[in-house]
Protein backbone atom coordinates (compact mmCIF):
# COMPACT_ATOMS: atom_id res chain seq x y z
CA UNK A 1 0.00 0.00 0.00
CA UNK A 2 2.78 2.30 0.79
CA UNK A 3 4.62 2.01 -2.13
CA UNK A 4 1.39 2.67 -4.15
CA UNK A 5 0.89 5.96 -2.38
CA UNK A 6 4.64 6.52 -2.96
CA UNK A 7 4.97 6.33 -6.29
CA UNK A 8 1.44 6.34 -7.82
CA UNK A 9 2.51 8.92 -9.94
CA UNK A 10 4.93 6.64 -11.52
CA UNK A 11 3.74 4.11 -14.77
CA UNK A 12 3.14 0.95 -11.84
CA UNK A 13 2.12 -2.45 -13.30
CA UNK A 14 1.16 -5.51 -11.41
CA UNK A 15 4.58 -7.03 -12.46
CA UNK A 16 6.23 -4.12 -10.32
CA UNK A 17 4.43 -4.48 -7.04
CA UNK A 18 4.79 -7.91 -6.93
CA UNK A 19 8.29 -7.67 -7.39
CA UNK A 20 7.95 -5.00 -4.51
CA UNK A 21 6.21 -7.29 -2.76
CA UNK A 22 8.18 -10.70 -2.99
CA UNK A 23 5.29 -12.38 -4.30
CA UNK A 24 3.79 -13.48 -7.44
CA UNK A 25 1.30 -11.15 -9.45
CA UNK A 26 -1.64 -14.20 -8.74
CA UNK A 27 -1.13 -13.86 -5.05
CA UNK A 28 -0.32 -9.95 -4.95
CA UNK A 29 -4.23 -9.72 -6.72
CA UNK A 30 -5.50 -12.21 -4.61
CA UNK A 31 -4.82 -10.54 -1.68
CA UNK A 32 -5.77 -7.52 -2.63
CA UNK A 33 -9.35 -9.09 -3.45
CA UNK A 34 -9.14 -10.23 0.13
CA UNK A 35 -8.74 -7.11 1.49
CA UNK A 36 -9.58 -4.85 -0.05
CA UNK A 37 -12.47 -5.63 -2.28
CA UNK A 38 -10.62 -4.76 -5.60
CA UNK A 39 -7.17 -5.17 -7.94
CA UNK A 40 -4.66 -3.68 -7.27
CA UNK A 41 -4.42 -1.71 -10.42
CA UNK A 42 -7.91 -0.66 -9.65
CA UNK A 43 -6.96 0.49 -6.18
CA UNK A 44 -4.27 2.81 -7.93
CA UNK A 45 -6.56 3.96 -10.42
CA UNK A 46 -9.29 5.41 -7.74
CA UNK A 47 -6.46 7.04 -5.58
CA UNK A 48 -5.26 8.68 -8.82
CA UNK A 49 -8.89 9.85 -9.47
CA UNK A 50 -8.50 10.98 -5.54
CA UNK A 51 -5.47 12.79 -5.62
CA UNK A 52 -7.07 14.57 -9.35
CA UNK A 53 -9.77 15.24 -7.39
CA UNK A 54 -7.63 17.44 -4.78
CA UNK A 55 -5.70 19.26 -8.30
CA UNK A 56 -9.28 20.17 -9.19
CA UNK A 57 -10.20 21.81 -6.50
CA UNK A 58 -6.92 23.50 -5.27
CA UNK A 59 -5.21 24.45 -8.33
CA UNK A 60 -5.30 26.13 -11.65
CA UNK A 61 -3.34 23.89 -13.68
CA UNK A 62 -4.97 22.65 -16.81
CA UNK A 63 -6.77 18.80 -16.95
CA UNK A 64 -3.72 17.49 -19.05
CA UNK A 65 -1.31 18.56 -16.26
CA UNK A 66 -3.39 16.93 -13.78
CA UNK A 67 -3.58 14.05 -15.75
CA UNK A 68 -0.19 13.79 -16.34
CA UNK A 69 0.84 14.24 -12.56
CA UNK A 70 -1.19 11.80 -10.73
CA UNK A 71 0.32 8.95 -13.13
CA UNK A 72 -2.11 9.03 -17.02
CA UNK A 73 -0.23 9.16 -20.17
CA UNK A 74 -3.37 9.83 -21.62
CA UNK A 75 -5.69 12.71 -20.90
CA UNK A 76 -8.71 11.09 -23.01
CA UNK A 77 -7.85 8.09 -20.73
CA UNK A 78 -7.83 9.79 -17.33
CA UNK A 79 -11.66 11.63 -18.34
CA UNK A 80 -12.92 8.56 -19.08
CA UNK A 81 -11.71 6.95 -15.64
CA UNK A 82 -12.71 9.91 -13.74
CA UNK A 83 -16.14 9.88 -15.08
CA UNK A 84 -16.68 5.63 -14.63
CA UNK A 85 -15.90 6.19 -10.93
CA UNK A 86 -17.37 9.96 -9.89
CA UNK A 87 -19.96 10.10 -12.76
CA UNK A 88 -18.60 13.60 -14.21
CA UNK A 89 -16.35 14.77 -15.80
CA UNK A 90 -13.19 16.77 -14.67
CA UNK A 91 -14.25 19.60 -16.15
CA UNK A 92 -17.88 19.77 -14.32
CA UNK A 93 -16.01 18.34 -11.33
CA UNK A 94 -14.01 21.78 -11.03
CA UNK A 95 -16.61 23.51 -11.75
CA UNK A 96 -19.17 22.43 -9.03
Amino acid sequence: MAYLHEHYAESISRWDLAQYANISEDYLTYCFRQEFGTTPMQYLQRYRVNQAKLLLKNSEKSITEIALEVGFTDSGYFSRVFRRQTGISPEAFRRA
